[in-house]
């Protein structure tokens, strides 16, 4: 059989939310921003600009199906 050599936290890496470059920004200029809807979301964090994948359709699906049976129990 084949070893597995990775991390446990190598294993799970997909699992943390993939972060772009930041850019550093003021609060006042990262509120006027005009943002388009391009399939990102971006979160404003000591003054840096973070850029993140949104989360997508299909994916949402399977968190509401999973919030909804938990909120059941």
């Amino acid at each position: 059989m084949a070893e597995i050599k990775e991390r446990p936290s190598q294993m799970l890496a997909f699992l943390a939310p993939k972060i772009q470059k930041a850019r550093k920004v003021s609060l006042e200029k990262f509120l006027q921003m005009e943002r388009k809807p391009n399939g990102f979301k971006y979160e404003w964090n000591d003054g840096y600009i973070g850029k993140r994948k949104k989360i997508k359709v299909e994916e949402r699906f399977i968190i509401d199906n999973i919030v909804r049976k938990f909120l059941i129990t």
